[in-house]
């Protein structure tokens, strides 16, 4: 079923909390903005603090330019981890290498979790443990602080449950302005291994996380240049339109902040593998000197009506093209949790769920765990720039 905006907006007024997990419904944002309506409010980042709803989705363009083969026709995204039918594991990938059916790449296979996650009956324990026994590494989400502490991620029985080992592997993130003096202090107190900085800046999700745009985000987080931050390496802000102008500006007016930055971050959905790849080529012309790290792929948008062996197939092609590029040191798949929302979608189509709602493997986190060591040379897709 379809969900409009107002229909939408009533679901997060009257479900509370349940309606944090509706992680992802892009609307096109830059069309919205141009036509002067009122559903992509620009919020003043100084008045509208992170423990806002964080479910940021996604129905936009792709990003103009990169493998769009029309401008300004490109296909829209339309993406939420939806509610999604218990799988039966099997045996099998083609993807397979390594012993075990382990692929063979540390570190590359990661997951985003989203807000519905802790509401699972298999969190945090079986859910965790079935993903790290599949080749999962690290995982990233919408907070700065551990998920105890984040009020989007709180169930109906109160903040989200956690684990020491959970929270080592998470990838820290200040989703916004209003997250920049607790960033500070967290590099003071406990500094993390990375920081995100900055969770599409460019989108908001129904008006409830602001958009900031390249110019004021660089001087909001100008306190973060301004320190030393020998433990912790930066992660570039994630606009949700990558190869556009965004990066850019922002670079322009850091102060040379990009020389703390050695990765980039990307959020790529298409069931198109040949978008995919091209998304990506056309980031790494543009940075040639920086590591990409692609923070949330799944193939599901509302153009995006692969079955469930179509999305395992889709993953055992993309992957392991992604890792033969060389220079994209990380995915996270999203999601890591059992859908946890309903999507505009057909039921059950274009399914990323990596466990069932008892944390059990999926049949996709099956394939997952069999991916990396190689692939076939990326396609070129017919334009590209």
């Amino acid at each position: 079923m379809k969900l409009s905006l107002f229909s939408a907006a009533f679901l997060l007024l009257a479900a509370g909390s349940d309606a944090r997990s509706f992680r992802k419904d892009k609307r096109q944002c830059a069309k919205r903005q141009n036509n002067g309506t009122a559903t992509d409010m620009s919020i003043n980042p100084q008045s509208t603090p992170s423990s806002l709803p964080v479910q940021k989705g996604i129905t936009r363009p792709k990003s103009p330019g990169i493998g769009v083969a029309s401008a300004g026709k490109s296909p829209q995204h339309n993406w939420r981890c939806q509610v999604a039918d218990v799988f039966s594991p099997d045996s099998g990938s083609p993807g397979s290498t390594g012993p075990g059916g382990q692929g063979n790449c540390p570190g590359f296979r990661n997951v985003v979790f989203n807000t519905g996650a802790p509401k699972m009956a298999g969190w945090p324990e079986t859910t965790w443990d079935s993903l790290v026994s599949h080749g999962v590494n690290e995982w990233i989400g919408f907070s700065l602080d551990t998920l105890d502490k984040k009020q989007t991620y709180n169930t109906d029985a109160g903040p989200a449950k956690t684990t020491p080992d959970l929270n080592a592997h998470q990838i820290n993130m200040a989703m916004d302005p209003a997250d920049v003096t607790a960033a500070v202090e967290l590099l003071k107190d406990n500094p993390p291994e990375y920081l995100g900085l900055f969770n599409e800046p460019d989108y908001s999700f129904m008006g409830f996380t602001p958009i900031t745009d390249a110019v004021t985000s660089a001087k909001s987080l100008q306190p973060l240049f301004d320190m030393p931050h020998p433990k912790t390496t930066y992660i570039a802000p994630a606009p949700a339109f990558a190869n556009s102008d965004w990066l850019k500006t922002f670079r322009d007016n850091c102060n040379n902040c990009f020389d703390q930055i050695s990765i980039m971050s990307q959020h790529i959905y298409s069931p198109d593998p040949a978008f995919v790849l091209n998304e990506i080529r056309g980031l790494h012309a543009t940075w040639p000197d920086k590591k990409i790290w692609i923070t949330e792929l799944a193939p599901s948008e509302a153009s995006c009506t692969l079955d469930q062996q179509g999305v395992i197939d889709w993953m055992n092609k993309v992957i392991p093209e992604i890792q033969a590029l060389g220079y994209v040191e990380k995915v996270f798949w999203n999601c890591g949790e059992k859908g946890s929302a309903a999507n505009g979608m057909a039921d059950g189509g274009c399914n990323p769920s990596l466990t069932n709602e008892d944390g059990s493997p999926t049949e996709l986190l099956l394939a997952y765990g069999k991916l990396c060591g190689g692939g076939s040379p990326p396609t070129q897709s017919a334009e590209t720039s």
